[in-house]
């Protein structure tokens, strides 16, 4: 079966029509395998990248920190203990001025958490 475009003069068979198309086709695909792959190499590749190194960058971030607050705890458990250890001596050597502070430091709590009268 032909077909004739008009204005052109020309008769196109229907076995042309279809080879037309399966080029068509075939470009399409292969535009689509070109994209895809450029896609892959300019994007994803690079995301992919990106993302594994700023997983490395926050694992390593994560164990620094970690180490970092372990350290200082360990020297604010050593102060506080050192501390403790100072006032239990401190207190030892003068029981009746620790007993005088202590009831004091009572006294003014007290007044500071007084019900007000109206």
């Amino acid at each position: 079966m032909n077909f004739h475009i008009p204005f052109s003069g020309t008769d196109i068979s229907t076995n042309r029509i279809k080879e037309h198309q399966d080029r068509l086709q075939d470009e399409a695909s292969k535009v689509t395998q070109n994209v895809v792959a450029a896609a892959r190499h300019q994007v994803i590749e690079p995301a992919i990248h990106a993302a594994e190194k700023a997983s490395a960058y926050a694992r390593d971030a994560y164990f620094d920190t970690r180490d970092t607050v372990s350290k200082e705890l360990a020297v604010a458990r050593d102060l506080a203990i050192r501390q403790r250890d100072l006032a239990a001596r401190w207190v030892s050597a003068n029981p009746m001025t620790a007993i005088g502070i202590a009831l004091a430091v009572g006294a003014l709590f007290a007044l500071t958490r007084r019900p007000q009268s109206a």
